[in-house]
C-alpha cells in the first residue's frame, strides 16, 4: 500500500494511484503521485509512506528529497531547450 502524509496526518485528496505494471524480473511497480504546489511543500512536511509485507517496517520516504531531484531535472532540461533554440 503507498500512502501520503502532511505534517504526519494522511493525505486522501490529490493523490493519483497509477496501475502496477510488471518488470521483466517477475516483480512490479506501483506509482503513486500527489499533487503539491511548491508552496504548499515549502510550509509542510509531505511523506511518501509504504507498506509491503516484505518490509519489516513501514518505508517512509520524505518528497522534499524526490522534488530536488525532480526540479534540478526540470531546470537542466529547461535550459538545455533555451540553448538549442
Amino acid at each position: 500500500m503507498i500512502s501520503w502524509q502532511k505534517d504526519g496526518q494522511d493525505v486522501l485528496e490529490d493523490v493519483e494511484l497509477r496501475e502496477t505494471l510488471p518488470n521483466q524480473d517477475g516483480s512490479f511497480q506501483k506509482r503513486s503521485i500527489l499533487k503539491v504546489s511548491a508552496e504548499e511543500l515549502q510550509k509542510h512536511t509531505y511523506t511518501c509512506v509504504i507498506e509491503h509485507s516484505s518490509l519489516e517496517k513501514d518505508l517512509v520516504l520524505p518528497m522534499e528529497d524526490q522534488m530536488e531531484d525532480q526540479m534540478e531535472d526540470q531546470m537542466e532540461d529547461q535550459m538545455e531547450d533555451q540553448m538549442e533554440d
